[in-house]
């Protein structure tokens, strides 16, 4: 099954551990398939399927009382525009 990816900015994900805990926070959105985290680019990259499209305003709630600070979205797949 194809994938699409979206990459978040988000602050405080400062080991591999964090990946664990962001994956945590996406398992019950839809079409979630996997995570990467890259501490020293304080991003987040989410693998989805191609039923998910996630807004902003989604993913602040998404992290909001996580520990971590969602910044922003650096890319997601032009169907979600």
């Amino acid at each position: 099954m194809e994938k699409d990816k979206f990459v978040f900015k988000v602050m405080g994900v400062s080991c591999n551990y964090c990946a664990i805990e962001v994956q945590k926070i996406f398992k019950d959105t839809e079409g979630f398939q996997s995570v990467e985290v890259n501490p020293k680019e304080n991003t987040v990259t989410v693998y989805t399927d191609k039923r998910a499209c996630y807004s902003e305003e989604q993913l602040k709630k998404l992290f909001d009382g996580s520990g971590f600070s969602f910044q922003g979205i650096i890319s997601k797949p032009k169907r979600c525009s």
